[in-house]
C-alpha cells in the first residue's frame, strides 16, 4: 500500500518524510487553510521531491476544468496529477484529458458506480471519501474495497487512493481489502505506527543492555 500526505503544509509534510511517502493530496480546502498564493505554495510541494502531487482545479464546466488540468501539468509534468470531481463536467474533462495523455485523479467519489464510471472515462487514480461516507451512515472503508473489486471485475487498470482515513478502524479494513493506497496526515502516520506496547519493549531492551554494559553503545565495554 502506498501512502499520501493529505496536506498543503510543507511542515507537516517534511516531519512525515522519514516515511516512504508516495506523494501529497490536496484539494481546495486543504489550499486555503496556508494563506499562500496557489502557484508558490505549487511551487514549493514540487519541489519537496515527491513522485506524485495531486491537486484540484477549480472548473465546474468540461472546458474549464480541461483547461486547468492542463495548466496545472504544465508546471511540472511529471509529478503533478490534476484532481477533478465526478460529475457530469468532470467525467466529460476526464475523458478528454485521458484521450490526450493526461493522468487525471477523479475525486468526490461516494458510490462504487461513481468509481467505475470514472475509470470508464479514463481517470488513472479514482479518490472516495472514505471519512465523510462514515459520516453519512455507510461504511467508506468497505465501499472502496467494493470498488477495486468491481475495477477488478472490469479489467480497469486505474488505482484507487482511499482519501480522508481517519481512523486504525477504517485503515485495518482497507489493508485487508488490498486497497492501492490511502491518504492521510502526517499526524495520523505517527498515530498509525506507534504502540504503548512498542515502547515498552524497547525500554525493556535498552535496561536488559544497561545491566551488562556500560554505556548504551554497541561498542560499550561490559560493567566491571
Amino acid at each position: 500500500m502506498d501512502i499520501y500526505i493529505d496536506s498543503a503544509n510543507v511542515g507537516e509534510i517534511e516531519s512525515a518524510l522519514w516515511f516512504p511517502i508516495r506523494g501529497i493530496t490536496t484539494n481546495p480546502t486543504i489550499v486555503s487553510r496556508e494563506n499562500q498564493a496557489f502557484k508558490e505554495l505549487l511551487q514549493e510541494l514540487v519541489g519537496l521531491g515527491l513522485d506524485e502531487v495531486h491537486t484540484q482545479v477549480l472548473g465546474t464546466t468540461t472546458p474549464e476544468i480541461v483547461v486547468e488540468a492542463q495548466m496545472l501539468v504544465e508546471i511540472a509534468p511529471e509529478q503533478i496529477i490534476p484532481k477533478i470531481p465526478v460529475n457530469p463536467a468532470g467525467l466529460g474533462a476526464i475523458k478528454e484529458l485521458s484521450a490526450e495523455g493526461y493522468r487525471t485523479t477523479a475525486t468526490a467519489i461516494f458510490t462504487v458506480s461513481q468509481g467505475v464510471l470514472a475509470a470508464r472515462a479514463g481517470a488513472h487514480f479514482l479518490a472516495p471519501y472514505v471519512n465523510r461516507i462514515d459520516g453519512l451512515g455507510g461504511s467508506g472503508a468497505e465501499v472502496t474495497c467494493q470498488m477495486k473489486w468491481a475495477l477488478e471485475q472490469y479489467d480497469l487498470p486505474t488505482k484507487i487512493i482511499a482519501a480522508s482515513v481517519k481512523s486504525a478502524h477504517q485503515l485495518q479494513i482497507l489493508l485487508e481489502g488490498g486497497v492501492d493506497s490511502v491518504t492521510i496526515t502526517g499526524e495520523f502516520l505517527h498515530q498509525v505506527v506507534t504502540h504503548g506496547e512498542t515502547e515498552q519493549a524497547i525500554a525493556t531492551f535498552l535496561k536488559n543492555w544497561g545491566q551488562t554494559y556500560e554505556t548504551l553503545d554497541l561498542n560499550s565495554p561490559l560493567r566491571r
